[in-house]
């Protein structure tokens, strides 16, 4: 098996792990179904939090959230505050990035 290597900085400022998202586009099989087929894969036991979101807990790499990447099919969460600024975002042509 590979061996990873650990980031050089593996905690944040406040102290908390610094976390890795990936997101992978896909059609075809839905939330759940890939939810489901993740967990066969690699272990874990699928929770749903609504019908479009899922989480498979305690795989082999950790908790995996597997969701439909659409605002409105997840009525119960709370829309982003307008004024909020995101952590990392993409800087308009000629103009510096904010770091992550």
């Amino acid at each position: 098996m590979t061996e990873f290597r650990t980031p050089p900085r593996p905690l944040r400022a406040d102290g908390t792990p610094r976390r890795v998202g990936v997101e992978i586009e896909f059609i075809g099989p839905s939330a759940r179904i890939a939810a489901a087929a993740l967990a066969a894969g690699l272990g874990g036991r699928v929770a749903e939090e609504d019908p479009h979101a899922f989480k498979v807990e305690g795989s082999t790499l950790g908790d995996v959230r597997v969701e439909l990447d659409l605002r409105a099919a997840h009525p119960q969460r709370r829309a982003p505050d307008p004024g909020a600024v995101p952590a990392c975002r993409s800087a308009p042509p000629g103009a510096r990035s904010r770091p992550c």
